[in-house]
């Protein structure tokens, strides 16, 4: 029961109204497991399985700001996420990373001429 104080919720950091809504939810999924189940007809678990994964990532994104579109951004680290992807920290990134990117790849002033100049794409 989500009011039910060993519901555990308060210790994963969900209110009891995310709780309540997450036990309606698995009933919702179980009401139509058994009502497929007890049909008789040829159910295909592959197909039911994708449509609880579909009903179940739905809710996700529904109920929580952990996600950007279909991509999965915990809420710890969602001002990093949208700091780095407005591109604020992209020149730190690559200052800290390209000295051994230009070692590991060679790259260099000449190497890059060669690329630019290779309009065939064979140094590629």
């Amino acid at each position: 029961r989500a009011d039910h104080p060993s519901n555990g919720g308060e210790a994963l950091g969900m209110s009891s109204a995310l709780v309540g809504d997450l036990c309606r939810f698995l009933a919702q999924l179980r009401g139509r497991l058994h009502s497929m189940g007890s049909n008789k007809a040829d159910v295909s678990v592959s197909e039911l399985s994708k449509d609880m994964l579909q009903r179940i990532m739905e809710w996700m994104k529904t109920m929580s700001d952990d996600y950007e579109g279909d991509h999965h951004v915990p809420r710890k680290g969602i001002a990093e996420a949208r700091l780095f992807q407005m591109d604020k920290q992209w020149r730190s990134v690559f200052d800290e990373v390209a000295n051994d990117l230009s070692a590991i790849w060679d790259l260099t002033e000449a190497t890059y001429r060669n690329t630019a100049a290779d309009m065939a794409g064979s140094v590629c």
